[in-house]
């Protein structure tokens, strides 16, 4: 949190416009709680569909908290 406080203010982004969750490790989406009381409970969440069973645990918990807003189509390759 600190190092994202410090990179926002040396570009002078003072707002999160939204968060998006790369993929379902800990390390990547472990902190979105801290995101949204530091910068605001409205930041909309963003994260592809996945398939996997065992991350729907990891999904269902995100959006019980109410902190999981939208989901996004995964990106589909010719």
């Amino acid at each position: 949190m600190a190092n994202l406080a410090a990179c926002m203010e040396a570009e002078g982004c003072n707002a999160i416009a939204g968060i998006i969750i790369t993929h379902l490790h800990h390390d990547h989406y472990g902190g979105v709680d801290n995101l949204q009381e530091v910068y605001g409970p409205g930041i909309p969440i963003y994260k592809a569909a996945v398939d996997y069973s065992n991350h729907w645990v990891t999904l269902e918990a995100l959006k019980k908290k109410k902190l999981l807003h939208v989901f996004l189509e995964a990106p589909t390759y010719p």
